[in-house]
């Protein structure tokens, strides 16, 4: 991973990462459904100051930390860099707020209150995807992540031209590589936003700084536009499953844990034993 990091370092021009030096591939986020797509430089820029807050995570993990204020440091050159470049300070939109560009500034810690409010009107707007491959997942998490569900929910139920429904309705059973069906038609390519349905719409997480779900929180989260849900994933420790459905009495629900685990919904709180947990959380 530090190997990368040398790597990245040796091909940025001008702050930005751009790879040109051995003219690779440099997609940023590609196949969305209309061009032109994102700048380049500006999208790989902010995933790779994602990557190094990883880094500096995983450095502290391991006891590297001569390394921590080396990868700070980088992190606000780069930042600095993605401001000079595609930050209209005016309006304080990245890339004029198009296909999800805030989200990519938004997710790393640039941008401010008007970033993050002229995202949420133009997708409160627009009800839908129209971003490429990782705009698709840092979207719905950004929107999620500040309590804006209703508004992320809105780009997984959108029927628009370009929408999970217009593939299912088409009769696609798996995900496709493009928005359009060009390419493959068993492809993760926009498999991303998945992730946010398990941990923000059913709500299954673990504790910040635990690991293979030994700490267990099921936090729900309060979304009018649905009405009942049920999912659920295998992990090492055993099955997490969450359902809920609305009543007129309140909300029923149905959590099996491998373990005792967390509960949150709203400002309702309890401690869940493992296997099968049913009760109603009352209006």
């Amino acid at each position: 991973m530090v190997k990368y990091t040398e790597f990245m370092a040796d091909e940025s021009v001008d702050g930005l990462i751009t790879i040109h030096k051995r003219k690779a591939h440099c997609l940023g986020d590609w196949n969305g459904p209309v061009k032109p797509f994102l700048p380049e430089p500006f999208a790989n820029t902010c995933m790779y100051i994602e990557a190094l807050y990883r880094m500096i995570e995983i450095a502290a993990i391991i006891g590297e930390n001569q390394d921590i204020e080396k990868y700070e440091k980088t992190i606000e050159e780069l930042k600095a860099a993605v401001d000079k470049n595609y930050l209209d300070k005016e309006t304080g939109d990245y890339c004029g707020n198009e296909k999800g560009s805030n989200a990519f500034a938004l997710n790393v810690g640039l941008g401010d209150e008007r970033t993050l409010n002229n995202l949420v009107k133009r997708y409160a707007e627009y009800k839908g995807f129209d971003t490429g491959i990782f705009g698709t997942k840092y979207l719905p998490k950004v929107l999620f992540e500040r309590g804006y569900d209703d508004v992320a929910t809105a780009l997984y139920t959108s029927n628009n031209e370009f929408s999970y429904k217009a593939w299912k309705d088409a009769g696609e059973t798996t995900m496709l590589e493009a928005w359009k069906g060009a390419r493959s038609h068993n492809h993760p390519m926009f498999g991303s936003s998945v992730l946010w349905m398990f941990e923000y719409m059913l709500g299954i997480r673990q504790k910040k700084g635990s690991a293979a779900f030994s700490d267990i929180v099921i936090n729900p989260h309060e979304i009018k536009t649905l009405t009942e849900i049920s999912g659920g994933i295998k992990t090492v420790k055993g099955e997490i499953s969450v359902s809920y459905k609305k009543t007129a009495d309140g909300v029923d629900f149905a959590v099996k844990v491998p373990s005792k685990a967390e509960f949150v919904y709203k400002g309702y709180k309890a401690t869940l034993n493992a296997g099968e947990n049913k009760f109603t959380v009352k209006e």
